[in-house]
């Protein structure tokens, strides 16, 4: 049996690069992603215009490495350390990408950060960004950037988990929204031609609504021969969540960009509890 081919969705996506192990994670993530989906894959690496202001404050210095003395910080010496690190970043681009057989491009703007980021995304359709790569600490907290690019990004967002690759068992949460029908189309189109399992949480609370959608997921789903496995959580929160998730083994969760999981406390416990990748969709 055939099954049909869904319209792709997915043709551009957007790695956010600096050059740090968590981003060339989500790197290797893009890439394989890329490749299953045929899409183009591209690489942004951000001057970050804060630093090179923090050089021209007087009080800022650095230690030197070798005679453990303070020494000032220069606009030069960031500009330098940014060229070398735009270098790895690319280098490491087109080896992934040469890898996977993806096409690929690279860019290195200057700017702040988060705008950068989101001006980008305005031309992807996926931007995928490592979580540690953007947050000032090491905890499992979600940054200030990619929690607003998670909030506020036109397209749809991943964020990968440090040291995750992204296997095929999918979640989908699923709450009656237009953004909960895209995610049900994305999880189909990642898929597609591999060998995964779906899993279908539904939020819905009339018992006859809930039955009648999931007829129509299986309905939808049986045209690109698959099947999944149904939840029914009807008081949804991170907490309960996180522990379908963590027992279920899941490696992407698909989450409708309209749920309220996606404000930020929700979003931080959710993502501090579970070792999947989350992408979200609108």
């Amino acid at each position: 049996m055939n099954s049909k081919q869904l319209e792709r969705t997915i043709r551009h996506i957007l790695v956010a690069l600096d050059a740090s192990p968590h981003s060339l994670a989500a790197l290797e993530a893009a890439a394989d992603m890329a490749a299953h989906l045929n899409a183009e894959l591209s690489g942004l690496f951000i001057e970050d215009i804060n630093l090179l202001n923090l050089a021209d404050l007087p009080f800022i210095k650095q230690v030197d490495p070798f005679s453990a003395s303070l020494r000032p910080i220069d606009r030069q010496h960031i500009s330098r350390q940014f060229r070398m690190h735009a270098i790895r970043a690319r280098k490491a681009l087109e080896q992934v990408a040469n890898r996977t057989n993806v096409q690929w491009s690279f860019r290195v703007i200057r700017g702040y950060v988060t705008a950068e980021i989101m001006a980008a995304a305005s031309e992807a359709d996926l931007v995928i960004l490592g979580k540690a790569g953007w947050s000032p600490t090491r905890e499992k907290r979600l940054g200030s950037t990619a929690q607003k690019i998670l909030s506020e990004s036109p397209c749809l967002t991943l964020v990968l988990q440090q040291g995750v690759r992204l296997e095929l068992r999918v979640m989908v949460l699923f709450d009656k929204s237009e953004d909960a029908h895209k995610a049900l189309e994305v999880a189909v189109q990642v898929l597609q031609g591999k060998t995964g399992q779906l899993t279908v949480l539904l939020s819905v609370e009339d018992e006859n609504v809930l039955q009648k959608i999931h007829a129509q997921i299986d309905t939808f789903l049986q045209e690109y021969d698959l099947k999944a496995h149904y939840y029914k959580l009807t008081d949804i929160n991170a907490q309960r969540l996180a522990s379908i998730v963590k027992r279920e083994k899941i490696g992407v969760l698909l989450l409708p960009g309209s749920s309220h999981l996606l404000k930020e406390e929700p979003l931080q416990t959710l993502l501090k509890q579970v070792e999947c990748s989350v992408l979200i969709v609108r």
